[in-house]
């Protein structure tokens, strides 16, 4: 059996505070089930946040922010529905009819005119290689007018959204915060199977701007295996532990910590970074 946990001396610092609460509790977790693990941290994070003993942070907390779509990582290329958009001579003549129309907010109508004009000789198999290459050309200049012609485009083919179109179209729905468009395509996406890492991590982002912590949860599970290197110290990029931050706060605000400590042992997500930022979470919590 692990030692019990003893009341933490007085530190110079808030993470010898924490350096030693942590150490002590990952003692009690390394001795006991799983399951016992869980149990016996959710009562410690609950005596953080509720008991008599404070952990005072050296600052103020931040205020958090929503990551913009945009700097999302790239997209699962192993995923079955998951293709990279090649270039196509059709792009070009595209973006560049598009381009003052967006500068002019005009409407789906006037895009969709468009792509009948100048894809009407493009090859069905090759239009969601044009849409997709148009999409990612255009960026964060896409309107909505934009997007809802794309779509239309699709269905106008014959075809549904897939691949590459798929997750740019998710990804700027999520950008300019189109919670109910976003919400129907990955719906569609997922009854499909071709949800990829990338489109999780847009459902995670969209989930924690709702804050709308069962949608966020419920990503945790396809996004494990890309989380668990940034996690664990083994990626550069810090978009994962920025996301998870969020998630702790969110969970922090809905008194729901003991189920989010569980979801991420299910995942096999409770690493000893994920561990020391619930704790560090709780103690600015406390303090307020």
């Amino acid at each position: 059996m692990a030692s019990p946990i003893h009341a933490a001396p007085e530190a110079d610092s808030m993470s010898g505070n924490l350096a030693y609460l942590a150490h002590a509790a990952l003692e009690v977790l390394a001795g006991a089930q799983a399951e016992i693990g869980i149990f016996l941290l959710a009562i410690f994070v609950h005596s953080v946040v509720f008991g008599s003993y404070r952990i005072r942070p050296s600052r103020a907390p931040a205020k958090p922010k929503i990551l913009p779509a945009e700097k999302s990582p790239k997209s699962d290329k192993k995923a079955k529905c998951s293709v990279p958009a090649p270039h196509s001579a059709h792009v070009a003549p595209l973006v560049k009819a598009c381009r003052p129309l967006l500068a002019q907010k005009a409407e789906q109508e006037r895009f969709a005119e468009e792509f009948v004009r100048l894809l009407e000789e493009c090859a069905v198999e090759e239009v969601p290689e044009v849409l997709s290459g148009a999409l990612e050309v255009v960026g964060r200049s896409a309107s909505p007018e934009f997007l809802a012609a794309v779509r239309a485009e699709l269905s106008r083919r014959g075809l549904r959204p897939e691949g590459r179109v798929c997750e740019l179209l998710l990804k700027n729905y999520a950008g300019l915060r189109l919670h109910s468009d976003f919400e129907k395509l990955f719906r569609e996406a997922e009854e499909r199977g071709c949800i990829t890492s990338s489109m999780a991590i847009f459902a995670l982002r969209m989930a924690l701007v709702s804050s709308d912590l069962e949608a966020a949860l419920s990503q945790l599970g396809r996004l494990a295996a890309q989380l668990q290197p940034a996690l664990s110290g083994g990626a550069v990029s810090t978009t994962p532990q920025t996301l998870m931050r969020q998630l702790v706060r969110l969970a922090l605000e809905r008194t729901a910590v003991p189920r989010l400590l569980s979801e991420l042992q299910a995942c096999r997500l409770l690493t000893p970074w994920l561990f020391e930022t619930v704790l560090v979470e709780c103690a600015k919590a406390a303090e307020n």
